[in-house]
Formats: structure tokens, sequence, C-alpha cells
């Protein structure tokens, strides 16, 4: 009896053993959180700062320095900080941005999520504020 008790538990674990094949762990998601003041400050924040413009060639240098170094991440997804009256929050504002933008438009969605989705070729999600 103890022999046939023995044989059924041995049974029962090998099986359920086998049955269970273990789950690959999901690959870990990477976020990145970038926060900035507004380039182009309107006058609105509740802290306005005064700060040399960003169109400037040493202020150029240094956001594309900026940009090469957030590249790295190797970004797959950019949201930014803006109104779309899209039910997905997707634009097309990114469509039409071109580099010779990057010396007339201080806004910091152009000078630094439109140039890192342009050299990372990400794609630009908006989402309400």
């Amino acid at each position: 009896m103890r022999i046939l008790a023995n044989a059924c538990l041995a049974a029962f674990l090998s099986t359920n053993l086998l049955a269970q094949s273990p789950t690959p762990a999901p690959a870990r998601i990477q976020v990145m959180v970038l926060g900035t003041y507004h380039f182009d400050n309107p006058g609105q924040d509740l802290h306005n700062m005064k700060v040399d413009s960003v169109l400037t060639r040493a202020k150029q240098a240094e956001l594309a320095d900026v940009a090469s170094r957030l590249a790295k991440f190797n970004p797959t997804k950019i949201a930014v900080e803006a109104l779309s009256d899209q039910p997905d929050f997707v634009t097309n504002k990114f469509d039409g941005f071109t580099s010779e933008k990057l010396i007339t438009d201080p806004d910091e969605r152009t000078q630094i999520a439109f140039r890192l989705a342009s050299s990372a070729r990400s794609q630009i999600r908006l989402r309400y504020r």
C-alpha cells in the first residue's frame, strides 16, 4: 500500500511539473521623463523666467547636445504637453517639421521633442494638459 501511495504521489508531482512550463518574464519597459521651462515663455506661467533666447548659436549647440544624449536612450515614443482634438491624442504637427524650424521656432516641443524625433524617427504622441 505504501508503495502504491508513493507511486501515485510521484506520478502526480511529475505530471504537474511537466505541465507547468515557466513563463518568461515580460521585458521591462523603460520610461524617461524630461521637464523643461517654456522656452518661448508667453508670460503666463506662475514663475516667468528671464533667460537667453534658445535661437542663439550657443543655445542651439547645447540643445543639439541634449538631443544627441537623449537619443542614446533609443526612444520609441515621445509624449509632449499639448492640446489635441483627436481621440488618440495624436497630432500631425510633427509632419511639418523641418530642421529650418530650429532657428525660427523657440518652442520647447520643436527644440527638444521634434528635434529628437527627427533624429530618432520616433512617433510623436500628444496628451492633454
